[in-house]
C-alpha cells in the first residue's frame, strides 16, 4: 500500500480540476462544479478515506502487539483496488492532459498498478483474508 499515491488523488484534484474549465472560454463554470464531477470526487473521497481507516485499524493492531494478518490483509486489498480506481477516475477527469508531464497524475497513473501487485496480488490478499 502506497498513501503517497493514495493520498496524491485528492491533492492532483484540488490542485488541478478546481481552476480547470468546462470549455475555453472563461464564463464557461470550474469542471469541478458539475454534478457528475461532484458525483466522481465524492466517491473518490470516499474510497480514500476508506482505505485510509482500514491501514489506521491495522496499524493500531499490530502497535498494541496483537496479530494483524487478516486487518493488514484486508486493508492491503482495498487500498491498492481503490488506488487504482481513484487514480483511473482522476485521469479520466483530467482528460487530455493526463498525459503530460506537467502534471502529477500522469505519474500516478503509471505507478498505480504496480500497487496491485507490489504488496502481494489481490489473489494473495484474499487467500490471506479467507484464512
Amino acid at each position: 500500500m502506497s498513501p503517497p499515491v493514495v493520498a496524491a488523488s485528492p491533492s492532483v484534484r484540488s490542485n488541478w480540476v478546481s481552476p480547470m474549465r468546462s470549455s475555453a472560454t472563461p464564463s464557461e463554470k470550474a469542471i469541478a462544479q458539475h454534478q457528475a464531477i461532484q458525483f466522481k470526487l465524492a466517491e473518490m473521497g470516499t474510497k480514500v478515506e476508506a482505505a485510509h481507516a482500514m491501514m489506521v485499524n491495522a496499524a493500531r493492531k499490530k502497535d498494541s502487539g496483537q496479530r494483524n494478518d487478516l486487518e493488514a490483509g484486508m486493508a492491503k486489498y482495498l487500498a491498492s483496488e481503490y488506488c487504482k480506481e481513484v487514480v483511473e477516475d482522476a485521469f479520466r477527469i483530467h482528460g487530455g492532459y493526463g498525459f503530460s508531464k506537467e502534471y502529477e497524475i500522469e505519474r500516478l497513473y503509471r505507478e498505480a498498478p504496480m500497487l496491485l501487485i507490489g504488496e502481494g496480488t489481490a489473489e494473495i490478499q484474499k487467500m490471506i483474508i479467507g484464512r
